[in-house]
């Protein structure tokens, strides 16, 4: 198990403690080192364990033989079984724990699953006369799991005075060696209900959605001892609340968070350090470049992983935030529906969701170590400001860090005292580069933060990007956009390549120049370099054209055709974007984008979610999308507690004071949801939402199809600010947050496939919210005294 490779900048402030030396044999860990050990009293790299070992010979004169020990068959199986007396896995730390007093026979895995209780259910089913041998099979079949698709994670036992001691908390490993010297560890964990017998539990507060769970409540607490922790790490402040038994130590800490992370970086042996690991930061474009690198790395053939806000994977198969394989363990209410219905929600359960974008450094170490275990090769990591700066990252060691920008992001922002400081955050992995013969940097040239980049990427090699600087040593010479493609041609220091590429937009050009700098570092060929970032056709809620037909050429008449062929109901007059635009400086970016690629109108739909959005915030987004949209249309995205009215009226403040003047006299608002003013008020309202083309639908089912609906050949509708996400949360009616099924991708692909119901109906006038016969009146002129 190796050594602790020291943090990345001012995290190692929190490291201080590492610096004291170990008492406990008379040495100490060396200060400045770019590695430490708790190797007190013992040659490098014999560690405690050593010394446990052999105060265990003298105290025991006579051993018993040795063993024969078996070995763990799956992950799968180690995870749902439990520690008995028995045998263990030959060698390494096994070899040294059956020689401790008391241990004549260790500790080994006879699960549920086991192999062994495979053979006993065979034999049972055999009865004690003998039964036919299909009996047997049929009973050895229903045991059988699934295999796993990779490598199988291998075992980690380990004393528990070794792993506080390697990772530096000397007089916690002092006293576990004392009192607790045949502990041993065989995992970490900060989900009380996940936790294993062997694990460590780790008391830190957890996310999930708009709530916490404090790992100190002593329902927690009581969750992990009974499922077999054997030893707690706690912040120092905090009251447990429960009975501890005395076999199982309690370690305070002043950052159980931190320390967490440190235990894990120890325990699973500095994962990233083995794998070509790429990390992203930056405001904006974090998602896009990681998932255009991950394209160039598998184009290479890496065994690629992914740590991002839409998924942690490798490759197709999906990961859990403690590093295992995700499985549904319950039934999809969703699957095989073509759209959710309106007014309503479907039960959302059965399906993947991420809920952090960067997840804390214990999830960090053990996604990454699920990962390097099943033969990854690479990594590929999305950092943001707010997870760099609560330790995420401190014990990442990436070979290339890429900093995308520094824009205006209002939810991370309030995070931070200052602006400077989330700058100073978002460029703290650039900090961290200290290597420069293993490291290297890839910075964005046309950034206002290019020079501050520069500088604290100082210590290693550097290659830049951009458009406009002349000086970026990766280049767009040429750029060609359409609604549905861009083509960009692109200088590098190793020659000129065209990429073509369904991501839509300017501000997409740098996100690829990004990850072509990023094959440049790797040494790879233009062309495959150029065929990963092409291979990358959708990006989940990014820019994301739900009505491109892929793999088929998208000009001419062959392209035409075959794209009729194949969805003779998803017409292309005109695309449909989703976008997880939530931030008004992204709202502007792709409504630029997609007017500078050619659109002739532009319908934006969009609401504000409740609770993590502020009403200044939804004010801008407002303002936003009415200078650069052609028809707004505002609906529900996730209210939660908040009332669906008020975020709306929130988003109208920023509109301009004239759309309200000539209306100050109504009895009612007429920029409100028809379903809230009387029956008798509908024609006024619709008149002034029709005469602004500002539009207000609660009940987003509705509004996409309206969007859809009223689009004509050279328009474009966006679905703004979810992106992939696909639920919606709503206040359940009592004093929580209800999640439902809800995905804009899926909703949009429906309503273009009922379009040529639409087409069909020659008299129904589709120009204008709302739809009506053609010779229907448009306007309602109301006078006022």
């Amino acid at each position: 198990m190796g050594t602790l490779v020291a943090p990345c900048s001012s995290s190692s402030e929190r490291f201080q403690a590492s610096q004291k030396g170990c008492e406990a044999g008379g040495s100490a860990v060396p200060s400045g080192s770019s590695y430490l050990t708790a190797a007190a009293g013992t040659t490098a790299g014999q560690g405690m364990r050593g010394r446990h070992v052999a105060a265990a010979a003298a105290e025991q004169p006579e051993q018993p033989e040795q063993q024969e020990y078996e070995e763990f068959e799956e992950d799968e199986e180690f995870e749902e079984g439990e520690y008995e007396e028995g045998e263990y896995e030959e060698g390494g730390q096994a070899d040294a724990a059956a020689q401790l007093p008391g241990s004549e026979s260790a500790l080994t895995y006879t699960g549920p699953e086991s192999a062994a209780a495979i053979e006993a259910a065979a034999l049972a089913a055999l009865g004690s006369e003998g039964q036919p041998a299909a009996a047997a099979a049929a009973a050895l079949e229903e045991y059988e799991e699934e295999p796993e698709p990779f490598e199988q994670p291998e075992e980690r036992p380990m004393f528990l005075s070794d792993l506080f001691g390697m990772a530096a908390e000397v007089e916690a490993a002092q006293m576990l060696a004392e009192e607790f010297g045949d502990v041993f560890a065989t995992g970490i964990s900060e989900v009380a209900d996940d936790v294993l017998p062997g694990d460590v539990y780790c008391c830190v507060e957890r996310i999930h959605g708009l709530y916490t769970t404090d790992g100190h409540e002593p329902e927690e607490l009581e969750a992990a001892l009974a499922n077999g922790a054997i030893a707690i790490v706690a912040e120092a402040g905090n009251e447990l609340g429960v009975d501890i038994p005395e076999s199982v130590p309690v370690i305070w800490a002043e950052d159980a968070d931190e320390l967490s992370a440190r235990l894990a970086a120890v325990y699973y042996d500095s994962p990233s350090a083995a794998m070509n690991t790429v990390a992203v930061a930056g405001t904006n474009g974090k998602t896009t470049v990681s998932w255009l690198i991950r394209g160039v790395l598998e184009q290479a053939g890496e065994l690629t992983g992914m740590i991002g806000s839409i998924e942690h994977a490798l490759a197709e198969h999906q990961l859990q935030p403690d590093g295992k394989l995700w499985k549904s363990q319950v039934d999809d209410p969703a699957a095989g529906r073509e759209c959710s219905s309106p007014f309503s929600l479907v039960p959302y359960r059965g399906r993947y969701s991420v809920e952090e974008t960067t997840p804390n450094g214990l999830q960090m170490q053990q996604l990454l170590a699920g990962m390097r275990d099943r033969g990854a090769t690479a990594a590929v990591v999305e950092c943001t400001a707010a997870g760099i700066a609560g330790g995420s990252a401190d014990w990442l060691q990436p070979n290339i860090v890429v900093y995308t920008d520094t824009g205006d992001n209002p939810a991370e922002l309030q995070l931070f005292e200052s602006k400077q400081e989330y700058v100073d955050s978002t460029l703290e992995l650039l900090r961290c580069l200290k290597d420069p013969q293993q490291q290297r940097a890839v910075i964005n040239a046309d950034d206002e933060h290019f020079a501050a980049a520069a500088a604290a990427a100082g210590a290693v090699p550097r290659i830049t990007y951009g458009i406009n600087n002349p000086a970026a040593d990766v280049r767009a010479e040429s750029i060609s956009l359409t609604l549905w493609q861009t083509t960009i041609i692109v200088a590098t220091p190793i020659g000129r390549l065209e990429i073509i590429t369904n991501l839509v937009g300017r501000h997409n050009v740098y996100n690829v120049l990004a990850a072509v700098a990023v094959g440049v570092l790797l040494n790879l060929p233009l062309a495959e370099i150029g065929a990963g970032i092409e291979a990358v056709q959708v990006i989940p809620g990014r820019c994301e054209v739900v009505n491109n037909v892929l793999d088929l050429p998208l000009e001419g008449e062959e392209g035409e055709e075959l794209q009729q062929q194949q969805q003779p109901n998803l017409p292309r007059d005109f695309p449909v974007v989703v976008d997880a635009a939530d931030t008004p400086q992204r709202l502007a970016a792709v409504l630029d984008a997609l007017r500078e690629a050619g659109a002739e109108r532009i319908f934006t739909v969009f609401g504000c979610d409740g609770v993590t959005t502020t009403g200044e915030m939804r004010a801008r987004m407002g303002e936003v999308a009415h200078q650069r949209s052609d028809f707004v249309i505002l609906t529900n995205s996730s209210p939660r507690l908040e009332d669906p009215a008020d975020i709306i009226q929130d988003i109208v403040a920023g509109w301009p004071n004239e759309m309200f003047e000539q209306y100050a006299a109504y009895v009612y608002n007429v920029f409100q949801d028809q379903t809230r003013a009387p029956l008798w008020f509908e024609p006024f309202l619709h008149s002034a939402q029709r005469r602004w083309k500002r539009h207000v639908m609660e009940d987003r089912f509705q509004a996409i199809r309206a969007a859809i609906g009223t689009a004509a050949p050279g328009d474009v509708v966006l679905l703004a600010g979810r992106g992939h996400r696909d639920h919606v949360e709503h206040f359940d009616g009592e004093d929580g947050i209800t999640r439902g099924w809800f995905d804009d991708r899926v909703e949009a692909r429906n309503a273009l496939s009922k379009l040529e119901y639409l087409y069909a109906l020659v008299n129904l006038d589709r120009s204008e919210l709302p739809w009506g016969k053609p010779d229907d009146a448009k306007t309602v002129v109301v006078e006022f005294d």
